[in-house]
């Protein structure tokens, strides 16, 4: 079966949906641009530099003046724009896929609850839930880009550092203040939302485990087995929601704090005397290596999430670990103290699947 016929009438069905948010999209990639252009203004206007770049913005439309007033203006009227539309992007898009995931979940689940009614006993494949491959996933997340990409990263920030703080020792300490006040929020909105990722993970797991039990069942599913379903469906969705809102604000908040950077070095480059003021070629020189520093301070302002949803996961798949380990024990040992060895082994792989 081809793979379109299964999101098609989806996307046709919720067409105005997608269709703002790829206008979302759109608005939020024409104001990261805007910000890059803006710069060339920036340059013309303390150093009579930039003057590809403001020409390009005014084939953008856009026509700003000398005054640096205006120019802050407009730039922080952007950068607030690309909040707004960035974070409704990311959250629109990540709900649109939940009410997907839902549909198609609904559907093989109606698809099995008849079957069963019928007598018809397709069963599923063991291999087919995973329930620990997100899991994994996240894990291996946590070694490579948690611990080996934070190492790297901070290697090449320090080197970084090194040279702009040659080039321009105040605006650096600036820098370097900011970077750790953005850090320093990211940490607190990730561990005061970490009960939330760990109610997340926790409702998703027992969704699984329950339809997984209905699925490998070989007698009739009842009523009460889909209304329990149903509720633990419902409430996943509202921790969703929830978490979803409180994620997107996250990654929407990385560029805001970049370009919010970016402002206040301009800025204090504007309120430096005229015989102190760096020379044009050494301003542009400072911005474009700043800018060039962008995805590793994004990296690095936003490890903590790593960190947080890594241990989640890695204390997760430990008990997992210990519980196996106790039920082995137990398997073991119970056909010694019953005479039912039957019963024993039987009892021993239920509580394996639960």
């Amino acid at each position: 079966m081809n793979p379109k016929f299964i999101w098609q009438p989806f996307i046709k069905r919720h067409k105005l949906r997608v269709a703002s948010i790829v206008m979302l999209g759109l608005l939020s990639s024409y104001c990261t641009l805007l910000l890059s252009l803006s710069i060339g203004k920036f340059l013309e206007i303390t150093a009579g530099a930039g003057a590809g770049k403001t020409k390009a913005l005014q084939l953008l439309g856009i026509h700003l003046t000398g005054n640096l007033s205006a120019f802050f203006t407009f730039f922080f009227i952007i950068l607030f724009i690309k909040f707004i539309s960035n974070w409704g992007y990311n959250l629109s898009t990540l709900l649109l896929g939940e009410s997907f995931a839902a549909l198609l979940q609904g559907s093989l689940l109606d698809h099995i609850v008849r079957n069963k009614s019928i007598g018809n006993e397709s069963k599923t494949k063991p291999g087919s839930h995973t329930p620990f491959s997100n899991d994994a996933k996240t894990i291996q997340l946590f070694l490579t880009k948690g611990i080996i990409g934070f190492i790297t990263d901070i290697l090449f920030l320090s080197m970084a550092l090194y040279v702009l703080f040659q080039l321009q020792y105040v605006l650096t300490l600036y820098v370097t203040l900011l970077i750790l006040i953005f850090y320093g929020i990211q940490r607190w909105y990730n561990r005061s939302n970490t009960p939330l990722f760990a109610e997340k993970r926790k409702r998703q797991a027992s969704l699984l485990k329950h339809s997984s039990l209905m699925i490998h069942t070989d007698s009739q599913i009842t009523e009460e087995q889909q209304t329990r379903l149903l509720r633990k469906q419902r409430e996943l969705k509202s921790t969703l929601f929830r978490f979803h809102v409180k994620k997107t604000f996250l990654k929407a908040l990385s560029p805001f704090m970049l370009y919010l950077m970016l402002a206040v070095i301009m800025a204090v480059i504007c309120l430096v005397p005229v015989p102190e003021k760096p020379a044009p070629g050494e301003i542009l020189t400072y911005i474009l290596l700043l800018m060039t520093l962008f995805p590793t301070i994004r990296n690095l302002i936003r490890i903590e999430n790593t960190w947080v949803e890594g241990a989640l996961a890695a204390e997760k798949y430990t008990k997992t670990l210990i519980f196996n380990h106790k039920e082995t024990i137990i398997g073991t040992q119970a056909p010694k103290n019953t005479t039912n060895n039957s019963f024993s082994m039987l009892h021993s792989g239920n509580a394996r699947q639960l």
